[in-house]
């Protein structure tokens, strides 16, 4: 499984940084930068609400399921 934020950011109209996702959705930077660099270990149940109530991301948007051996 693999953090599809930067795709959806850039597919924003405009697009989106980290600063600007964090702050929409009332979250703390560090946590968007993990979401986005895919180190992130848990995303609990008040992250996805706040992603979902900015933007109408859920966690099928936000996640990608990879085949096995793929990297990207």
């Amino acid at each position: 499984m693999k953090s599809n934020l930067a795709v959806l950011m850039a597919q924003h109209a405009p697009p989106l940084n980290q600063a600007e996702v964090a702050r929409r959705a009332g979250v703390s930077p560090t946590t968007i930068n993990q979401l986005y660099k895919d180190t992130l270990q848990r995303m609990d149940r008040s992250l996805c609400e706040r992603l979902y109530k900015a933007f109408g991301w859920g966690p099928g948007d936000l996640w990608v399921m990879m085949e096995d051996g793929e990297d990207d």
